[in-house]
């Protein structure tokens, strides 16, 4: 996950004045900024893209958008085969996982084979956009480990407000507490909301933060992995991704390493007693910095850069549907549930 920009953004490559590539984002999200879009492409070297929701650039434009996790893409597409310039590129968006959003307008036959380039989380995306990413550090932190190890008097933090998800982590939460893990939770799941301020003053306290994932995904790392990473304390993850490949080991604790929340619990309880084991795992995660959204400014230079070469990068995907579902995505089958056999 130490997603390296391979961009020199010390240079442009184009002038102002010069013709621009024209990304038209067909159904735009409620949280994408057209205007941050468009300062991020000028920060790239290949800084001659625009991005528009202006339709009447439908024809026109070096690239079509489609958010297929969000609203209004169409069980069609807004022009036929035959009207489209075979030189524009149409993308496909989407950061949340297969199974957590409800829109389906991609799966419909009038789409096969009419998409280019994908950008998700997974990195076998074409563009790949995580949520965050880990950089080695340049200069070494300097804390007093053994005095942070000592000042802690609680167990587990979590904050979570979506209860009943596919990743079942409630159930697994009630069972890591059944073998007598303590878990203080917070949000619409648990004590209710809690201030920015409550949070950081209870921070220091707590030996682990749970990032749970709602999905377990290929790939897919919550966004709380990488916005608590810095923090005094050790991550515990849920496993959906295959950590051990995209994160340094011994920078947190994986459910998916166990068998049952039994064995999760009873290694996190020795673990926070044991102070050479503990201090290792804190100098260990301080080598890297965990960074939130460096890898949008990666995605919007990446998604440039081909469309000023797009000859290198022709392809199509003839099944959307088959290339986001199929094998992503698996059902829980450490916890104890009648619903954990089936798969995704």
């Amino acid at each position: 996950m130490d997603i390296q920009v391979n961009f020199n953004n010390t240079k442009k490559r184009f002038t102002p004045d010069d013709p621009k590539k024209i990304v038209l984002n067909f159904n735009e999200e409620p949280w994408t900024s057209v205007g941050e879009a468009n300062m991020l492409f000028s920060g790239c070297e290949y800084n001659n893209c625009e991005m528009t929701t202006d339709r009447s650039y439908l024809k026109s434009a070096s690239a079509l958008l489609f958010n297929y996790c969000h609203s209004n893409m169409g069980y069609h597409p807004p022009i036929t085969k035959q009207e489209r310039n075979p030189d524009q590129e149409w993308i496909f968006r989407c950061l949340e996982t297969p199974v957590h959003f409800s829109f389906d307008d991609y799966k419909q036959e009038a789409w096969l084979g009419t998409l280019n380039w994908s950008i998700s989380y997974r990195l076998d995306s074409d563009i790949p956009q995580t949520y965050g990413a880990l950089v080695i550090r340049r200069q070494p932190l300097y804390k007093d480990y053994r005095a942070i190890f000592r000042s802690k008097n609680r167990t587990a933090l979590w904050v979570v407000s979506n209860c009943f998800v596919q990743s079942q982590r409630m159930d697994y939460i009630n069972e890591l507490k059944s073998h007598g893990f303590e878990v203080d939770v917070y949000g619409k799941c648990g004590k209710g909301f809690i201030s920015d301020e409550k949070f950081f003053e209870l921070l220091p306290q707590y030996r682990y933060y749970l990032s749970f994932e709602n999905s377990l995904c290929n790939d897919y790392i919550t966004e709380k992995f990488f916005q608590r990473y810095n923090h005094v304390w050790i991550t515990v993850v849920r496993g959906g991704a295959d950590y051990k490949r995209l994160i340094p080991t011994n920078t947190y604790v994986d459910a998916a390493d166990f068998p049952q929340a039994k064995r999760l619990a009873e290694h996190l309880k020795a673990l926070a007693i044991d102070e050479e084991r503990y201090v290792s795992m804190l100098k260990e995660k301080d080598k890297y910095e965990g960074i939130f959204g460096l890898t949008v400014r990666h995605m919007f230079c990446s998604m440039c850069m081909r469309l000023n070469n797009f000859d290198d990068y022709r392809k199509s995907y003839l099944n959307v549907r088959d290339h986001v579902e199929n094998g992503q995505c698996r059902m829980p089958t450490d916890v104890r549930n009648p619903h954990n056999k089936k798969r995704v």
